[in-house]
């Protein structure tokens, strides 16, 4: 089984307190402007840009700013983050914030949940869990997070009580699906970690995931399906759109 490693470096213990932002770090403005607010006769829809002293983001056409609940996002520092959603998915994009942890590219705690575990037994569910990496631009990668349920050891860790795998006739033939369940995406560079830097001085980290509505494993969706594959193509296009007034991700070292 491909184990979550792709470069990302994970070390055990848990998370103490809330994210804060590095104190000598220079935080984006704290009223971020978005084309609704700029214009008293906006339209009562999703604003197409949202924008502040450091970074201008478009959003497409679906998705919107979220107002619901994240079962799987950590929030970080309330500035400098934006979470987008669409159909029940979730894009948060913490483009100035900072890690916990003293861990080169921090935890996997410290960005995402396991709804239905504790802190502790997610720490130690993270280590089964498979991983397939993507092109998402010049500087990142994408990498899809997902449970390999017929794997009995991957079931025990992570709090799942039978594969979850299915009978189909999709396509007029029959076949298994789902043993493999999509959980989220998160985003790096060729260093690998859950948090990367910026590019300039007096800037945060970034740590951008996607993730699903999903609180129980039989919710999530399966590994290739056509509205999750829209869904990852989307957000990545959103990130790799992001104009940076400053502290762009930086290169991998």
């Amino acid at each position: 089984m491909k184990r979550l490693i792709v470069a990302v470096v994970l070390v055990s213990g848990a998370v103490n307190g809330r994210l804060a932002l590095n104190g000598d770090a220079q935080t984006p403005s704290a009223n971020p402007r978005t084309s609704e607010t700029e214009t008293a006769q906006a339209r009562p829809t999703s604003p197409e840009v949202y924008e502040d002293d450091e970074v201008k983001i478009t959003i497409p056409a679906g998705w919107k700013i979220a107002t619901s609940d994240h079962p799987a996002v950590t929030r970080q520092a309330k500035s400098g983050q934006l979470l987008l959603e669409k159909n029940g998915y979730t894009l948060a994009l913490s483009y100035h914030t900072e890690q916990a942890s003293g861990i080169i590219g921090g935890r996997f705690i410290e960005v995402l949940r396991i709804p239905w575990l504790s802190v502790d037994e997610a720490w130690d569910c993270s280590l089964h869990l498979g991983s397939n990496p993507q092109p998402a631009s010049r500087t990142l990668m994408f990498v899809n997070i997902f449970f390999p349920t017929g794997d009995p050891e991957v079931r025990e860790k992570c709090g799942i009580k039978k594969p979850l795998s299915y009978w189909t006739d999709e396509g007029g033939t029959r076949q298994i699906v789902g043993e493999s369940r999509w959980f989220a995406g998160s985003f790096t560079t060729a260093d690998g970690g859950w948090f990367f830097e910026s590019d300039g001085t007096n800037c945060g980290k970034k740590a951008y995931t996607l993730t699903s509505k999903a609180r129980t494993p039989e919710e999530l969706p399966v590994v290739g399906d056509s509205d999750l594959k829209k869904i990852v193509t989307e957000a990545i296009n959103i990130v790799d759109a992001i104009h940076y007034k400053r502290c762009p991700p930086a290169a991998a070292q």
